[in-house]
């Protein structure tokens, strides 16, 4: 039992150890600024198509990212840009959180006075929280259009 176990564990040091992580190379051929998205981080891809996937990405081939169980060809991909999950919840939180104390606010101004004019502070809290359930991302995204160019590289540590 103690061999096998001690077997397994220098097993999974070797793999560690000679395992190599990939990541997307993002290149603006304009100014030659590069940004590197290692495998398996949270990303938001926008396609030509219109469509929208965020999740944590894979790299198939040398062209071809899964998110999602969708395999993604770089040649389709309009934008993508970081999409961190504390971000985007701190940004919801922030929003909902807001949305609902002008909704508040707009509430008991209404039944405290009677003016019909706190009812018109609803409608911003209420588009607040529309907005926030959009999931907003702040981040900025790399447009293939802008002279962006997505390569696979392997990262050396």
């Amino acid at each position: 039992m103690k061999k096998n176990s001690l077997l397994f564990v220098l097993l999974f040091i070797v793999s560690v150890v000679f395992s190599q992580q990939k990541g997307i190379k993002i290149t603006n051929i304009k100014t030659n600024k590069v940004v590197v998205i290692k495998e398996h981080k949270r990303v938001r891809v926008k396609t030509f198509d219109g469509e929208k996937i965020s999740g944590k990405f894979t790299i198939i081939k040398k062209d071809v990212i899964k998110i999602k169980n969708k395999k993604i060809h770089f040649k389709d991909i309009e934008k993508i840009k970081r999409n961190p999950l504390l971000v985007s919840i701190f940004v919801k939180f922030v929003f909902i959180y807001t949305g609902a104390v002008i909704l508040f606010f707009a509430s008991i101004s209404y039944a405290w006075s009677g003016l019909n004019f706190y009812n018109l502070l609803a409608i911003p809290g209420v588009a607040i929280i529309i907005y926030a359930l959009k999931s907003p991302n702040f981040l900025k995204g790399y447009k293939n259009t802008k002279g962006w160019k997505y390569e696979i590289i392997t990262l050396s540590d």
